[in-house]
């Protein structure tokens, strides 16, 4: 077996610390303290490690970007002309005032 080189000896030594467990809590405690890091290979973003917080509010925000995308473009078709009154729509489906007095609507 050939002798460990300077090179050889200075990757393991990289390799086990960034593989130790102390790294990798302090990478952890990173993402903890700042919400979000970023985890680099070969000098390039590799992923992105966030907390749970973040993740549900960037969530939201892109739900709610869609919803408003939606929305918009429901409203650049909307013709006024062509709106049905609640009352035209509940005739035409056959519903009465009185069958919906009892009914739980949620909205979300």
């Amino acid at each position: 077996v050939g002798k460990n080189t300077q090179k050889d000896i200075i990757f393991r030594k990289i390799y086990r610390r960034h593989w130790s467990t102390e790294y990798q809590i302090g990478r952890f405690l990173q993402v903890a303290a700042s919400g979000t890091k970023v985890v680099m290979k070969n000098t390039k973003p590799a992923c992105v490690l966030m907390s749970p917080d973040k993740y549900e509010a960037l969530m939201e925000m892109l739900s709610d970007y869609m919803m408003q995308e939606e929305a918009e473009d429901r409203m650049a078709c909307f013709d006024p002309a062509e709106a049905m009154s609640r009352r035209k729509v509940m005739e035409s489906l056959g519903i009465t005032d009185a069958d919906l007095e009892d009914m739980e609507v949620e909205i979300e």
